[in-house]
């Protein structure tokens, strides 16, 4: 085991982060054909209540831990480090335990929320059955959470990372693995081949931990390299920065997992109000909460990957009380996650035909609700960095206020916007991703204004950046639209229909560089040391 700098441990991270999302994303391909639609949407029902209760039980502790177990080491406190493991352990224990009994006993009447007096689909007993199943990850999981938290907070974040991709490669193993012999060999029921698909989780987690557990048992010697300074810390102080470092994130995550949730039971609902059956209104559902925005992770990925880099920078400058300096990098922050993310939805939204099938067959609703949820996830992922760049400079006021006001406009706006859209004769299921991205469009916008108002943060210079990305993303759109209108995906196979969508990201991309390049904004994002040594770098290669 070795400790990193927060360069390393920032590459690492992300090529981690990367490479669970995208592995997350293309398992869905042949689990989704396993399953079918109806076992879709049970899959989603499951995974969105424990997703919910997984961030109330864990969200925000590996980030406290991390903080205060740096904090102590720093100082050389290690018996104050040790008693922030203990006490997170019994904390997270109680959680667990509490979590787990209620979405076990309460699973019948949570399932009843999800869909009411609806008949025709899925039913209660199905839903509560995989829900069951789901709930013992709540006993494993948050374990696994705070230990790498623990390593984090060391500095060991391979460690970490690797812990994720076997939680990740296990998990995997056992959906693909479990609901495939369940469904096609033992010639089990859907909802019993769900129900195997689930239980992956828990021993992903299993694996994981005991991962963790070995490489802390062998490395003792590594924790504690320096004669300890004894002063006496005590458990309720411990406990007291624990819930405030926790906070923050545990309410970003809980807002999320609010937005998905709220979005399958409206959505179900008002599609059922508009004349589609039960058991489409589900596959509904199901698509716009959970499978489309499956194929969107990428994409939130890479971009919080990549502007995730800047914060501890923002966090030298607000310690120092540069605030000038803190808006020039919490500006450069925002610009960088809108340059990732909008080209790439762009991209996902005009080839949301051939991906939705490529990744669950023919559908006659995915790709229509892929076209547009991809932007409301793009404003997830906005608001996701606005809020991690707000912790980094403590804050935690403005966060509770934009999040509670996003998630209230969405309750209050999914079923008028998706009525308003009925009503104009379109798709009324996009009236659910407008009001996601009008939700969060206010809560992003009140955050900037709580800003400029407390610290005159100036937004001249992200205003101009977003018009030449919105110009970049649109000279780039116009050659793949003219480019949609000649292409007939219904009439190519899977393999075509790939190689064509690797010819339009070529397109797409190639402009979107090129343009970028010429209006300066690759050098506002990357920097011109950056775009300057890949340049020469390239001559010499021609050269050669």
């Amino acid at each position: 085991m070795k400790k990193k700098t927060f360069i390393q441990g920032t590459i690492i991270a992300s090529i981690a982060i990367i490479f669970v999302k995208i592995l997350g994303a293309l398992y869905v391909i042949p689990f989704y054909d396993i399953i079918g639609e109806q076992g879709g949407a049970l899959y989603s029902y499951a995974y969105n209540i424990y997703n919910l209760f997984l961030t109330i039980s864990i969200t925000g502790f590996p980030v406290a831990i991390s903080k205060l177990v740096s904090e102590y080491n720093e100082k050389r406190m290690y018996d104050a480090k040790s008693k922030v493991f203990k006490i997170s352990k019994k904390i997270i224990a109680i959680i667990s335990i509490i979590s787990f009994l209620i979405v076990f006993i309460f699973a019948p009447s949570i399932a009843k929320i999800f869909i009411g007096e609806l008949e025709g689909g899925n039913s209660i007993g199905d839903i509560a059955f995989v829900i069951r199943i789901i709930s013992i990850s709540l006993l494993i999981i948050p374990f696994l959470s705070i230990t790498r938290g623990y390593l984090q907070g060391h500095k060991f974040i391979t460690e970490s990372t690797n812990s994720q991709i076997i939680e990740q490669v296990v998990r995997i193993i056992i959906v693909l693995g479990g609901s495939y012999l369940a469904i096609n060999v033992f010639n089990k029921s859907i909802p019993f081949g769900v129900g195997c698909a689930l239980i992956g989780s828990f021993f992903g987690g299993v694996v994981a931990l005991l991962y963790l557990n070995n490489k802390i048992k062998n490395n003792k010697d590594k924790f504690d390299t320096e004669k300890e300074n004894k002063v006496f810390i005590s458990n309720k102080e411990i406990i007291k920065k624990f819930i405030i470092y926790s906070i923050p994130s545990i309410i970003i995550s809980i807002a999320s997992s609010i937005y998905d949730t709220v979005d399958q039971i409206l959505v179900l609902r008002g599609a059922n109000m508009f004349g589609f059956s039960v058991s489409d209104s589900e596959v509904i559902s199901s698509i716009i909460s959970t499978w489309g925005v499956k194929i969107c992770m990428i994409i939130t990925a890479v971009g919080m990957a990549i502007s995730i880099n800047a914060i501890p920078h923002m966090v030298e400058s607000f310690v120092k009380k540069d605030m000038i300096e803190v808006n020039k990098k919490f500006i450069h922050i925002l610009k960088t996650g809108i340059f990732i993310s909008l080209p790439l939805a762009i991209g996902v939204s005009i080839l949301s035909e051939p991906l939705y099938t490529l990744f669950y067959g023919e559908s006659t609703y995915g790709p229509l609700i892929l076209k547009v949820v991809v932007f409301a996830v793009v404003f997830a992922s906005f608001s996701t960095i606005l809020n991690t760049a707000l912790i980094a400079i403590n804050q935690y006021k403005i966060i509770y206020i934009n999040t509670f006001i996003g998630i209230i406009l969405n309750l209050a706006c999914d079923l008028p916007f998706m009525f308003l859209f009925n009503k104009l004769g379109l798709f009324p299921i996009w009236g659910a991703s407008l009001s996601t991205i009008f939700s969060y469009s206010i809560s992003i916008g009140l955050a900037l204004f709580l800003l400029k108002k407390e610290f005159n943060f100036k937004y001249n210079d992200l205003f101009k950046s977003v018009l030449k990305i919105i110009i970049t993303c649109l000279v780039m759109l116009i050659p793949l639209l003219l480019l949609n209108k000649v292409v007939d995906w219904q009439s190519y196979s899977i393999i075509k229909s790939f190689l064509i969508m690797i010819l339009y990201a070529l397109i797409g991309g190639i402009i979107f560089v090129v343009t970028s390049y010429k209006n300066n904004l690759l050098y506002e994002i990357f920097g011109k040391d950056v775009i300057d040594k890949f340049l020469i770098k390239l001559h010499l290669k021609k050269g050669e």
